[in-house]
């Protein structure tokens, strides 16, 4: 199957709470606020489309004033929720009113800047034969598995985990599938991830 629509979700909705309430996506990094080193990079790759980047109430302004700012001319934005779901959610509500027929979604965070062309081209590659590619790193630390009581259970293999990060693409009708199921579940400690794996062939 050949994509040809490419979307990106750039998710910069968070409260800030672990650096005492400053957003640290428009804090500098180098010669630019954080969040423009992602957005820059989905900006430059020819295959994305269209960019939806999930703000907050307080950090609307300064999205609009940087995407001024940079030139950005294929952003878009959308008002995000109290959880990363939520978020998602909304950007995928935008792409189907303003993005049609989009094959391919990537689902990146913000505070990440280190997203280059080559991981977003090798991520659209697997996840046009697969449907689903996540970025990952293997795990470097000893995991252990506890039950009650904080008990240890057992010891994780190391060399099965990985470590789990963005960029990640999903195709759309995979993604907004997944969303359906999760927010039409009652459970709602499940994460998009769990969701996603249970309507995916392959990741």
């Amino acid at each position: 199957m050949e994509f040809k629509k490419v979307g990106a979700i750039i998710l910069a909705a968070g409260s800030g709470q672990r650096m005492g309430g400053i957003d640290k996506l428009f804090a500098l990094l180098g010669d630019k606020p954080l969040l423009a080193w992602s957005v820059d990079a989905c900006e430059r790759c020819n295959l994305i489309e269209q960019i939806v980047i999930a703000l907050n109430g307080k950090n609307w302004e300064l999205g609009q004033k940087l995407k001024e700012e940079r030139g950005w001319c294929k952003v878009s934005f959308c008002l995000g929720g109290a959880r990363r779901q939520d978020s998602v959610k909304e950007a995928l509500n935008l792409f189907q009113g303003q993005l049609k027929d989009c094959d391919l979604v990537m689902v990146h965070d913000g505070a990440r800047p280190f997203l280059t062309l080559r991981l977003i081209e090798d991520g659209l590659k697997m996840a046009m034969e697969t449907g689903a590619a996540v970025a990952a790193v293997p795990a470097k630390d000893t995991i252990k598995l506890v039950g009650a009581n904080e008990i240890v259970k057992e010891t994780l293999p190391r060399h099965k985990l990985w470590v789990a990060q963005t960029p990640q693409i999903f195709r759309f009708d995979l993604l907004a599938r997944a969303y359906k199921e999760l927010f039409a579940s009652c459970h709602s400690e499940r994460s998009e991830e769990s969701v996603i794996l249970s309507v995916a062939k392959n990741l």
